[in-house]
């Protein structure tokens, strides 16, 4: 009796064991996934000081930012969702304190290549010098390559949640990025490069069925806007927006109810063209545009407010004349890949630099060595703030504020170069344009796109090299829909990026 009691003792012990390994409660602090929403908190200090829109006036650190926080978030987003990352290296600028006046700008280099998210945030905030007190939200949830949990069901919705109100660029999250260390890191300048048909292989399956998976979506938008077209009489409405097609579907309905809420709005609309992009206001060519970033409200003011813009409209080929006929005939003409301005302060910006302009004449006269007229030549106006400039397609940039002789010196010191640069262009543009038509056709692709500020000249060297390597791209490429860019990705919407030095060109 004794050895049957003790027996049921251990078979009580073992089974109750089991139970406690089988049932025993977990914490949720312990069992809870990082998301979106965590990482965004953590790195909100970070994205303040980072933000392209701090840099409206630097182009150069802000196109870089602006890459590498893009390249930054197809990282963290690898990771959220358990997927192998290669090393990573990105180039932020940050602004210096007002103790350095020398050096406007610091450079951080930041070198990722930990499999951790707390550990990439952590490397994020340290290498900006900034507290990391909020990393209390990454080290209470459990991290999922630690625990092998999938990702939560909402983890989606704090993707986009991270995308509009954070980095309020491109929340078409890059998920696919170089997956091994083999690969290499992508750096633009003609560097070691991962293996471009490798991650073609990997990417292209994964970029066509997003495609597909979002082709209701792209047709929806199509059949929203051919309705509002009609519906509204609109000239036409467009989409100047890098987000993707989720995003564009969503404003298109939001217009729908405005104007279905307030007709009386809706009048004023009748014959124009509407643009849904990234400014709010009435542009230089007379479009009402509405930003996607802003609230509805705003957008019913503008609507209500749009016959106080009209006469500025009027107004802005008169103003681009009379400064044209203060610089012999100098054409002036809306700044290439640059978003739209708005009529009122474009217009005031010419009378004021037309203004300086008519007094320096008077005084001074104009350079003997300018031709009769300079109608060959452009000129964009900028706002108050900025450099003079010559841009890559030939086109003097100002700023409204700038001093009548140095313009006028800087005009006579560039004429040549400023030629040079517009024939250059022009002969990149042709060949672009016939270049993007053979990679459609020899590569099969479904559309090929690019950002704003891929000149001509780039993407000609991005064509060539798809063209060279035809044979054995175009089986990895047909039926997708590329975008040339500076970085490698797939997004949400089955959208293709690929940097246009793939190749490594230098």
């Amino acid at each position: 009796i004794t050895a049957m009691f003790k027996n049921s003792v251990a078979l009580w012990n073992l089974l109750g064991h089991r139970r406690c390994l089988q049932y025993r409660p977990v914490s949720s602090d312990v069992a809870r996934p990082i998301t979106w929403n965590d990482v965004s908190t953590a790195l909100r200090p970070f994205y303040f000081i980072v933000h392209p829109d701090k840099f409206w006036n630097h182009p150069r650190e802000k196109q870089a930012n602006e890459h590498s926080l893009k390249q930054l978030n197809a990282y963290i987003d690898a990771l959220l969702n358990q997927k192998k990352t290669g090393p990573l290296s990105l180039n932020f600028y940050v602004r210096q304190p007002k103790s350095a006046p020398r050096q406007e700008f610091r450079n951080v280099q930041i070198r990722l290549s930990s499999q951790n998210v707390r550990a990439t945030v952590h490397e994020v905030l340290t290498s900006c010098s900034l507290a990391t007190t909020d990393l209390g939200r990454l080290s209470s949830a459990t991290d999922e390559q630690t625990t092998g949990r999938p990702p939560r069901a909402d983890d989606s919705s704090n993707i986009s949640s991270f995308a509009d109100a954070v980095l309020r660029r491109a929340p078409r999250s890059a998920r696919d990025i170089e997956r091994d260390a083999s690969h290499g890191h992508w750096t633009v300048g003609g560097r070691r490069v991962l293996d471009f048909e490798r991650f073609l292989r990997e990417s292209g399956p994964v970029a066509r069925e997003r495609s597909a998976q979002s082709a209701p979506i792209r047709e929806e938008t199509v059949r929203l806007s051919r309705e509002l077209v009609t519906t509204l009489q609109l000239a036409g409405i467009r989409w100047e927006c890098g987000w993707g097609a989720g995003h564009h579907r969503g404003c298109l309905e939001s217009f729908r109810r405005l104007v279905q809420q307030h007709p009386e709005a809706a009048e004023a609309l009748r014959g124009r063209t509407v643009v849904l992009g990234r400014t709010t206001g009435v542009s230089l060519d007379g479009y009402v545009m509405l930003s996607i970033e802003e609230v509805r409200h705003n957008w019913l003011s503008l609507l209500k407010a749009l016959p106080r813009g009209d006469p500025y409209v009027a107004r802005v080929p008169q103003a681009e004349r009379e400064l044209s006929e203060a610089l012999r005939g100098i054409r002036v003409e809306h700044r290439k890949f640059k978003p739209s301005v708005v009529a009122q302060a474009y217009v005031q910006q010419l009378q004021k630099l037309t203004l300086a302009l008519h007094r320096h004449i008077w005084q001074e006269g104009l350079p003997k060595e300018w031709p009769d007229r300079l109608s060959d030549h452009q000129l964009g106006v900028e706002p108050e703030a900025g450099p003079l400039m010559l841009s890559p397609t030939g086109q003097f940039l100002a700023p409204a504020s700038c001093p009548p002789s140095l313009l006028v010196g800087f005009l006579t010191e560039h004429l040549g170069a400023a030629g040079q640069r517009r024939r250059l262009y022009c002969s990149q543009r042709r060949l672009e344009t016939r270049l993007h038509a053979t990679c459609l056709q020899a590569l099969a692709l479904e559309s090929l796109s690019k950002e704003d500020d891929v000149t001509p000249d780039r993407m000609v060297v991005c064509c060539e090299g798809l063209l060279r390597e035809a044979p054995a791209l175009a089986p990895l490429l047909s039926g997708c829909r590329v975008h040339v860019s500076h970085y490698c990705s797939v997004m949400q919407d089955g959208l293709l990026c690929v940097p246009w030095d793939w190749h490594g060109a230098p």
